[in-house]
């Protein structure tokens, strides 16, 4: 009995000790790679002007017009084509056997599926 507790007392100290260890080589990963991130730029501010620019809508040329309108036509029908994703429920699993009630594997497949969605 004594033997055995001190055993456990040994084992959990190491545990203690090598998370404390962990710690450390963390904090000092941290403090080493802190350098090597590269500083933000700052973004200037865009001038009034400039923003009318940039949001005008080039009605002089056709060509963008026609290019814009074709693309976000091709992005219409392919979301329009695309088949809704329907949930099926496994009433059976190799794991809990074919014997095994077909109420609890599908409050079981739902409780799962509801995890994924966190």
């Amino acid at each position: 009995m004594e033997k055995g507790l001190i055993i456990s007392a040994i084992g959990m100290g190491l545990v203690f000790v090598l998370i404390i260890l962990l710690w450390f080589i963390m904090a000092f990963l941290v403090k080493v790679t802190e350098n090597f991130k590269g500083t933000k730029e700052e973004e200037t501010p865009v001038e009034a002007a400039e923003a009318d620019q940039i949001l005008a809508f080039p009605t002089e040329n056709k060509a963008h017009l026609a290019a814009a309108l074709a693309a976000a036509a091709v992005v219409a029908v392919t979301l329009k084509s695309k088949k809704p994703h329907i949930n099926t429920f496994q009433t059976s699993s190799p794991a809990l056997g074919s014997s095994s009630n077909s109420w609890l594997n599908v409050g079981r497949v739902r409780q799962i599926l509801a995890r994924k969605g966190r």
